[in-house]
This record gives structure tokens, C-alpha cells and sequence, in this order.
């Protein structure tokens, strides 16, 4: 990719397989020497609306997992997420638990939303992963969910945005 003049913007993997701590440990090393400024770490904080459907405990349980290594990642160097959402609600995000999270974000800081949208079922097929893109797509361009945002001066960004911005 660099040698093609490809700016990467970012470091994440799929099922975040970039934090267990060996690959965590290169990653970091490749962040470093091709100053990537940004690395996913995707230690979503628990909330109480997590244990209200007791069909969604065994990912509370994966994301404690997933806590647990990102617990170790502190000493990084480059940038990463103040705090991060989607892994509990993935697959799952829709216009109702969309707005749940948006009702939850700090006021501050710098949050990564995890998601999966897109509007073929076609493209739905090429995964094993059951994921509704199609309902995050709705719930990521709904009127009432860019209302809340508005209200709560959520400011939309992108890695690449924040990479140019830290330079």
C-alpha cells in the first residue's frame, strides 16, 4: 500500500485480533516506522443497558475478553480512541441502539464507532458473520439520529481527518 502512495490512516483488524499481545507487540513496531497515527483499541466500556437481555450475555462476556487485553495496551505510542463503541451492539445496530450509545458518549474525548453498514444482500452473503447492514445503514443516515448528535455536538470524523489534523 505504501509503495503504491496509499496513506494509512489507521491500524485495526478483523475480530480485533490486532490486541492479543504478540501481534499487538508488531503492530505497535509498524505503527512506529511508518507512522501510522492511529491504532483501534476496542475497549468498550460496560453499561447497564448491556445486561437487560440476558440473550446478549455470552458478548458481554467476549467483551470482557476483549477488556482484559486492551487493559494491557495503555503504553502505546501512537493515538488511539478515548473510547469506543459497536462491539456490543454489533451486528445488531439499529436505529433504537444507536441512539442508545449516542445518549451515552462522554462529552469529551475522541470515540470510535464500530460498524458494519452497506445496502446489498448480496454483499450480506460474502459474510458468515451475521450482520444487518442494511439496518445500520438506516440507522447511521436516520433524521432522528442526526438530531441527536446535532444536540449533542457530536462532531463526525475520521482517522484520516484526525491524522492530518495531528501532524
Amino acid at each position: 500500500m505504501l509503495d503504491n502512495g496509499i496513506r494509512i490512516s489507521h491500524i485495526d483488524s478483523h475480530q480485533h485480533v490486532h490486541i492479543l499481545p504478540r501481534i499487538f507487540q508488531v503492530v505497535t513496531e509498524l505503527a512506529e516506522q511508518y507512522k501510522i497515527k492511529y491504532i483501534r483499541i476496542p475497549n468498550e466500556k460496560f453499561q447497564a443497558y448491556m445486561f437487560s437481555n440476558l440473550s446478549l450475555i455470552p458478548r458481554v462476556v467476549q467483551l470482557k475478553a476483549i477488556n482484559y487485553l486492551c487493559s494491557n495496551l495503555n503504553t502505546i505510542s501512537s493515538k488511539k480512541n478515548d473510547f469506543f463503541y459497536g462491539f456490543y451492539f454489533g451486528g445488531q445496530l439499529n436505529k433504537k441502539n444507536l441512539i442508545i450509545i449516542l445518549k451515552k458518549l462522554p462529552q469529551y474525548g475522541l470515540g470510535e464507532l464500530m460498524c458494519h453498514p452497506g445496502n446489498s444482500a448480496e454483499a450480506a452473503n460474502l459474510s458468515k458473520i451475521d450482520y444487518r447492514k442494511e439496518n445500520e445503514l438506516a440507522a447511521l443516515t436516520d433524521e432522528e439520529v442526526k438530531a441527536v448528535i446535532v444536540s449533542k455536538q457530536i462532531r463526525l470524523t475520521s482517522f484520516k481527518e484526525m491524522a492530518d489534523v495531528h501532524e
